[in-house]
């Protein structure tokens, strides 16, 4: 029974949505053993004497990548964007430090991925990843 189990999961992994879902997980803190990870924290402040964090402490909720592609709405060419949440910092970046590099790392891997895989918000598709940015700066 168990090989049924594995030869389920392996099958699936090797679609195009598990092989996105792992190229995603990639790109994240996320462990790709348990999947998708996310936090909260809710508190109130009654000291006049606190302090954010600096953004290098890494713990903002908005520390995520925003990828942002092209696709088209009744043939008109659109821009849209998504988040992919906690990004990792192992990302080889561009000269100016805010977007990813789309030819090295995992956006390398990433990106011809969700270009094969991803739909838009208007249910079509993604034609090409145009950048994907530091969203926490």
């Amino acid at each position: 029974m168990r090989w049924f189990a594995a030869a389920n999961t392996a099958a699936r992994d090797a679609t195009d949505v598990g092989i996105l879902l792992a190229d995603t997980i990639l790109m994240l803190k996320a462990d790709g053993t348990t999947g998708w990870k996310s936090k909260t924290v809710k508190g109130q402040m009654i000291n006049d004497a606190f302090v954010f964090p600096g953004k290098d402490a890494d713990v903002y909720n908005s520390n995520r990548w925003k990828v942002t592609y092209s696709t088209t709405k009744a043939g008109v060419p659109v821009v849209e964007s998504i988040y992919l949440p906690q990004r990792t910092d192992g990302q080889t970046m561009e000269s100016n430090g805010v977007n990813a590099d789309l030819t090295a790392s995992d956006a390398a891997v990433f990106v011809p991925a969700f270009e094969s895989t991803a739909l838009s918000s208007f249910g079509t598709a993604v034609i090409a990843v145009l950048e994907i940015v530091v969203n926490d700066i």
